[in-house]
């Protein structure tokens, strides 16, 4: 399991290496991946892999249409939120931060962490969910039904690759389009305006005002 979620990581990150330009090689996609990002989504494997064995265990007495429904309706959506935030997280921990730079004992990393597996999580989790929807349930079915009990965590794992590969790349197209968004606002923002006077200041100097007796200003 820690093998396949890195490799789901990786092929995201190969796939939108250089924001998906087509005419990069794999050398040139390969020396972008960050291993560290690799590495740190590898670790969602600590709970799915556990996960997955007892439900697969204590789900084999059920009847088929609720071992289905509990793949389909509870394990999958856990599943897919451990794997954004994980993903968030880890973006908002590495990103801009070279590995001389980051110092994991500063809160802000993990206040950014925190902050960008919210935002990955409220924008992709509902899409992602019902995507799943239209594919999993057949995936469990033909699990329950075709695969013996020992190799079921094995197949469920192989589908895995796909599905998280493509939650990967749908974090990173997440990612993109907040960028895209954040740099246009920045943009529509010009420099800071120099303090006016107030209005009745700028008509004296013009002289639109007269002076009351004695000289004084009114």
């Amino acid at each position: 399991s820690f093998v396949i979620f890195g490799t789901c990581e990786l092929n995201g990150q190969l796939i939108t290496a250089g924001g998906g330009a087509a005419d990069l090689d794999l050398a040139e996609r390969w020396g972008r991946v960050d291993w560290r990002q690799v590495g740190t989504y590898a670790c969602v494997a600590f709970y799915n892999a556990p996960a997955m064995h007892l439900f697969y265990i204590k789900a084999a007495a059920w009847p088929l249409a609720l071992r289905i429904a509990g793949n389909s309706l509870l394990m999958d959506p856990c599943n897919i939120s451990m794997c954004i935030l994980m993903s968030g997280m880890c973006k908002g921990i590495f990103s801009n931060a070279s590995a001389e730079k980051l110092d994991l004992a500063d809160p802000e990393h993990w206040r950014r962490a925190a902050k960008s597996a919210a935002a990955a999580w409220q924008s992709n989790f509902l899409g992602s969910l019902q995507t799943s929807l239209s594919v999993w349930p057949a995936y469990h079915a033909a699990n329950w039904m075709l695969v013996p009990a020992p190799y079921r965590v094995l197949f469920f794992n192989f589908g895995s690759l796909a599905w998280n590969t493509y939650l990967s790349w749908s974090l990173w197209m997440f990612e993109k389009s907040h960028a895209a968004a954040t740099a246009a606002a920045s943009s529509l923002v010009g420099p800071p305006q120099k303090p006016q006077p107030p209005l009745l200041e700028v008509l004296r100097g013009e002289g639109a005002l007269g002076r009351p007796e004695g000289g004084q200003p009114q």
